[in-house]
C-alpha cells in the first residue's frame, strides 16, 4: 500500500493534538510544518476534522441579562480567564455575581464549561 502525506501548520494546538493522537512514525515536524503520513483518503479527512481548531468565548448570564467577552480563544485560555477572575470585580464578574459564567464554542454554540459567578 502506497503512503501519502499532507501538511498542517506547526502551532501549539496542532502539535499537541498530533502528539496525543498519532504514532510518532506517522508524522514529522519540520520547521513551521507538521507532515502527516496516511494510507487512505478517509484517514486524512478524519484527522483534519478531528484536529480542526475551535474557538471559544466567555459568556455571562443571569435572570435578566447576558454579555460576552467577544473572545476567539482556546478552551484553556477561557477556563483560565474564569478561574483567574471569578470572585473579583473584574469586567463582567462584578455585574453577574450569583449568575452563571460559561465557556461557549463559537463554531457550534455548545456550552463546554460553566460555573456560578461568585
Amino acid at each position: 500500500m502506497r503512503t501519502k502525506t499532507f501538511t498542517i501548520e506547526n502551532n501549539e494546538h496542532n502539535l499537541n493534538w498530533v502528539e496525543d493522537n498519532l504514532d510518532t512514525r506517522d508524522y514529522e515536524v519540520k520547521g513551521n510544518d507538521i507532515i502527516i503520513t496516511y494510507f487512505e483518503d478517509f484517514q486524512k479527512n478524519d484527522i483534519l476534522q478531528a484536529i480542526s481548531e475551535k474557538t471559544y468565548n466567555v459568556v455571562f448570564n443571569d435572570d435578566n441579562n447576558s454579555n460576552d467577552k467577544g473572545f476567539e480563544a482556546t478552551l484553556e485560555y477561557c477556563k483560565n480567564y474564569i478561574q483567574s477572575f471569578n470572585g473579583t470585580n473584574h469586567s463582567y464578574f462584578e455585574d453577574y455575581k450569583g449568575g452563571i459564567v460559561q465557556v461557549v464554542c463559537n463554531e457550534t454554540g455548545e456550552v463546554v464549561y460553566e460555573e456560578e459567578v461568585i
